[in-house]
């Protein structure tokens, strides 16, 4: 008889019957815009705008008048937060219930309201989770790490750490990359909290 051995940390978040890990979300907005801003932040700046060539018919000017001052450098138009596409939700959701369930192969995502699932094999094998988008697990006595990534260059990974100050509690260490055009490679990272079952209503 072969015998599967599920890693320990894997037994410690994710359980039969499901463990349900309760978003903080007040904490989670707000790491959410401080992790924004430093993202912004660091992002690189769009080249600054021109006015019309010379030679333009723009008001007041003759063919020969040049145009008018570029604007200043811009940042990315889109949000970094947006490489957090709705359909990797699961893995760390900003406000709602997660619940992780263990079973002999693989950790079963689910939220409380809704009988939608996602199954990562323990085996680290990948599975198409939304057209283009794949995720994959791995675990070990460190941590759970899930990872994501879309056709168009964009990659999350969601490291799952327990608290050690605080067993009841587990902290999710997302960073997200993209390689998309409308990210130029840009970096996003920040942690989310949760608290489990009725923990989580002691603590508020």
């Amino acid at each position: 008889m072969l015998l599967l051995q599920v890693p320990a940390f894997a037994q410690q978040v994710a359980t039969d019957p499901p463990t349900q890990w309760q978003a903080d979300a007040k904490a989670n907005r707000k790491a959410a815009k401080q992790a924004e801003k430093a993202a912004e932040r660091a992002a690189p700046r769009r080249a600054a705008g021109g006015g019309p060539p010379p030679g333009g018919e723009g008001p007041g000017g003759g063919h020969d008048d040049p145009g008018g001052p570029g604007g200043p450098g811009t940042r990315r138009a889109s949000s970094p937060l947006q490489m957090l596409r709705p359909e990797m939700d699961f893995a760390a959701p900003l406000s709602d219930t997660l619940l992780l369930y263990r079973t002999r192969e693989s950790v079963v995502f689910g939220r409380r309201d809704s009988s939608e699932v996602v199954m990562l094999p323990l085996s680290g094998a990948p599975v198409q989770i939304a057209p283009g988008v794949q995720a994959l697990l791995h675990d070990n006595a460190d941590g759970m790490v899930v990872e994501i990534s879309t056709s168009n260059g964009i990659r999350v990974s969601y490291r799952y750490v327990a608290d050690a100050q605080d067993p009841d509690s587990l902290r999710v260490h997302i960073r997200a990359e993209g390689h998309a055009e409308s990210q130029r490679g840009g970096v996003f990272e920040v942690e989310r909290v949760y608290h489990r079952g009725n923990a989580a209503n002691r603590k508020r």
